[in-house]
């Protein structure tokens, strides 16, 4: 998984590119939310949830630079590498505890497209804990 996607499915509510995407990503996300022990590698190329992705061509993302210093934003605060094996709850509650808790999506996604769309589920977090 990209570093970046475990961000993203902390704030996914079910909007994307298109419904295939949608549809993708809501079936990870369950999957490993039903299983949380789920081992995941973290790297730094195209991944499942990138398959129906609009930017992604055979493979390769048309925003590359940007997704890619999302992933080494990600990596550092999760403390980890590229290619390292974490079970999915671990990954789940590092973001919680050192990113969404010192509310520091913001800073580390302004110049994606969905950070308004997170950051008012990132407020209900706040609400709710």
């Amino acid at each position: 998984m990209r570093p970046h996607h475990a961000l993203c499915m902390q704030y996914f509510i079910g909007v994307g590119y298109d419904p295939s995407f949608v549809e993708n990503m809501t079936q990870i996300l369950k999957n490993l939310e039903t299983a949380p022990e789920t081992p995941v590698r973290l790297i730094l190329s195209a991944d499942d949830i990138c398959r129906p992705c609009i930017y992604n061509e055979a493979g390769l993302c048309k925003t590359a630079e940007k997704v890619s210093r999302f992933d080494k934003q990600v990596l550092r605060f999760l403390n980890a590498k590229s290619g390292d094996i974490l079970v999915y709850r671990e990954i789940r509650n590092r973001i919680n505890q050192n990113i969404i808790a010192k509310k520091l999506t913001a800073e580390l996604c302004h110049d994606c497209e969905w950070l308004e769309t997170c950051l008012l589920e990132e407020e209900k977090y706040y609400v709710n804990n």
